[in-house]
């Protein structure tokens, strides 16, 4: 899962995307309202294209790839992804209501 901080000035929505392009070399599509707060921040849910439009920053990333299952290997408690995920799969079933 794609996160950083943001730059001075720069606005949550903006900085969700452009973290996730550096992260991932990849777009994320998403509105400004599919997001949840999150401890001292938000979290950001939306879809992308597995189309590569640039190279994830070297040193930042060691492996991008998308996965079925979550992995054991996480730099946050599992139970955080776990409600993470939840929340996210809600707001993506909610928005192809119209919701």
């Amino acid at each position: 899962m794609p996160g950083g901080r943001l730059k001075s000035g720069e606005d949550p929505f903006e900085g969700a995307k452009r973290e996730f392009l550096e992260e991932t070399g990849r777009k994320l599509q998403c509105t400004p309202d599919k997001r949840t707060g999150w401890h001292d921040g938000y979290v950001y849910f939306g879809r992308f294209r597995d189309e590569v439009i640039s190279e994830p920053i070297t040193g930042e990333v060691l492996e991008v790839k998308i996965m079925s299952e979550v992995p054991d290997d996480l730099a946050f408690p599992r139970e955080e992804y776990d409600t993470l995920i939840a929340m996210g799969k809600k707001i993506l079933k909610d928005r192809s209501k119209g919701r």
